[in-house]
């Protein structure tokens, strides 16, 4: 029973880990690292010149894994060129997950000093996307944002681009404001909140 036991987590592991190649290999692909990224033999992974190095560091098996995986899930897909070489690529369903990748990691830098301008995000999103409100939501927590209302939070840095990225990944562009003010009431509270 504990052999089995071992077995399964070290196929959990195998299969984050592959996850987490995919996830790689993706964010390459978009950033433009792999796109030269060719299969010029059936067992042989090359990478353009300056990536080879990352490239090294995975376990070809697993590479190979990733790779045939993000295939059925149809976010890469493989064109062969006239070289005879199959050059990897995105698909569009590739780029959306992308952007969820990038949603998740999104953080605000923290300014070393304050503008004294409050950032203050105000929602109303219909029903039909409610996911998007509550991504929203969550990051806006996520961030360190301080909820006036249940859709009214605030902030005291720099995060125009941010709230901007979030509106256009779920299309809420419609829904969400962001006002820019110099005083706010309870202004007392939020400062020692915020500890500016």
């Amino acid at each position: 029973m504990k052999k089995k036991s071992n077995k399964i987590t070290q196929n959990r592991i195998t299969k984050k880990q592959t996850k987490e190649i995919a996830k790689k290999i993706l964010l390459g692909l978009a950033g433009g690292a792999f796109l030269t990224l060719a299969m010029v033999a059936p067992r042989a992974l090359i990478a353009a010149k300056p990536f080879i190095d990352e490239w090294k560091k995975y376990d070809q098996r697993r590479l190979r894994a990733a790779l045939k995986r993000m295939e059925k899930q149809k976010i890469i897909e493989f064109r062969e060129t006239k070289k005879g070489e199959t050059i990897i690529k995105i698909t569009k369903k590739g780029e959306e997950r992308v952007l969820k990748y990038k949603f998740s990691n999104l953080v605000i830098p923290k300014p070393k000093k304050w503008d004294r301008i409050w950032r203050i995000v105000i929602f109303d999103i219909p029903n039909r996307k409610t996911l998007a409100r509550d991504a929203l939501r969550e990051k806006l927590r996520e961030f360190g944002f301080y909820k006036i209302q249940k859709s009214v939070f605030v902030y005291p840095y720099e995060c125009e681009n941010e709230i901007e990225f979030i509106k256009a990944i779920f299309d809420i562009q419609a829904y969400v404001i962001m006002i820019r003010a110099k005083e706010i009431d309870n202004e007392k509270f939020l400062r020692r909140y915020f500890s500016l």
